[in-house]
């Protein structure tokens, strides 16, 4: 059997945090999806009613029994993880639970741990725990995408690397880099159905990330531009402005899609990527 991991990492394999020890996986895994929807009556009126609808963050309850106090504490400490952000305030910790998996998780964040100790089991740690998860959706663990180079103001980013094979529709995140040359002074990337343009200057030996959702991955927020002083997206990034146009998403199992982007001004090297996680619902 698989031992379910939660932690950070880019995949399972390099996952950080705690693994559950063989045969003490949890017992129950058990999630609860809950559907927001909400009545609102109108003043003034006995008939006009207004109707909202969308999804509330799940919740996950795991309850199992570890047999090491060094185990026990290990997880409870996950469980409670935070962090600082960059104002030195705490802040949830994103993490990825999988669950008798090593190809599938889910990112949550903890919520509650219950400590079930009885005085006449020295030797046994059961537990319950609960976690919320960020997304109501299950990633799948290998990152999926493309990349190509240009040497002029177009480029294309296709090939079975941005088939969606996930049962969910995804947000690609885009990531240019401008290698060598004059500097780019707009962006446009289109599926050729809707388009977004950013407005700015990319210098040589920079690059910028377009974030579309909020990525778990990074900690990054939505619809926003990072600006990065290196080609490897390493470091403290900036915030820029100068994003506008359409969202771009992938339908579920949809395949041969594509990417167009026009790096105006770009007259020497320069790499587009096309990043995304495939998710199922």
């Amino acid at each position: 059997m698989t031992q379910s991991k939660l932690g950070t990492g880019t995949n399972y394999a390099g996952l950080s945090g705690f693994t559950w020890p063989s045969g003490q996986n949890p017992q129950l895994f058990n999630v609860i999806d809950t559907k927001k929807h909400e009545h609102y009556k109108l003043p003034f009126s006995d008939y006009n009613i207004i109707q909202d609808s969308g999804s509330e963050n799940s919740q996950i309850g795991l309850t199992g029994e570890l047999f090491t106090e060094a185990n026990f504490n290990s997880l409870r400490a996950q469980i409670k993880k935070t962090s600082l952000d960059s104002d030195g305030e705490i802040q949830d910790y994103n993490q990825k639970l999988y669950l008798n998996s090593n190809s599938k998780f889910r990112w949550v964040r903890g919520l509650s741990f219950t400590d079930k100790r009885a005085g006449d089991r020295p030797v046994s740690y059961p537990y319950t725990c609960t976690l919320i998860s960020v997304f109501p959706f299950i990633y799948h663990d290998a990152l999926a995408g493309g990349s190509n180079t240009t040497t002029n103001t177009t480029v294309t980013v296709s090939g079975s690397g941005l088939d969606n094979d996930g049962t969910a529709y995804v947000f690609p995140w885009f990531e240019i880099t401008n290698n060598d040359g004059a500097s780019i002074t707009a962006i446009s990337i289109t599926d050729g159905t809707n388009t977004m343009t950013w407005s700015g200057t990319l210098e040589v030996n920079k690059s910028i990330r377009i974030v579309q959702e909020y990525n778990a991955e990074y900690g990054l927020d939505a619809w926003t531009v990072y600006k990065y002083d290196n080609e490897n997206f390493t470091g403290t990034p900036s915030v820029v402005s100068g994003l506008s146009g359409d969202k771009i998403y992938f339908d579920a199992d949809s395949e041969s899609n594509s990417i167009d982007m026009t790096l105006t001004g770009n007259n020497d090297t320069a790499t587009a990527a096309v990043r995304f996680r495939e998710r199922d619902y």
